[in-house]
């Protein structure tokens, strides 16, 4: 445990979802000792080019850039497969000996009767398909 406002930041850090303790502590540490410039143009960047990855993405990227000493400007998605968007638009491609980045990807299934009917319970709508299904997604809706 920290004390004041770096705990405060782990804690709010650890409320994101995907994000835990661990994470939560070496993202704060990352961001107390990055160059305040640099987040300027990070957001800068992020907002010219639309954010294309979740917050946690973002930081997990960035963190990524970080330990290959590289100076992140934006990351594209992969691209659709008519290579009309992304990074295959713009002709690029992974070059042998290449890592990929890795990123947390949204696993996306139907739940079942018995959670629907417990966050229905716990006051959350549930959103359901024509045949009363809960239909596949992130969860509730809130």
């Amino acid at each position: 445990m920290y004390e004041g406002i770096v705990q405060d930041l782990i804690d709010e850090l650890g409320r994101l979802p995907g994000i835990g303790p661990k994470s939560a502590q070496r993202i704060a540490f990352y961001l107390l000792a990055a160059d305040p410039a640099e987040w300027v143009t990070f957001i800068e960047t992020v907002a010219s080019f639309g954010a294309q990855y979740t917050l946690n993405n973002q930081f997990l990227l960035l963190m990524q850039a970080e330990e290959r000493q590289m100076t992140p400007t934006f990351f594209l998605p992969f691209g659709n497969k008519a290579g009309t968007s992304g990074w295959k638009k713009h002709k690029r491609s992974v070059r042998k000996g290449e890592k990929a980045f890795k990123v947390w990807a949204p696993i996306r299934r139907r739940p079942t009767e018995e959670e629907a009917q417990r966050w229905e319970a716990e006051g959350r709508t549930v959103r359901r398909d024509e045949h009363g299904r809960p239909p596949t997604g992130p969860g509730p809706a809130s």
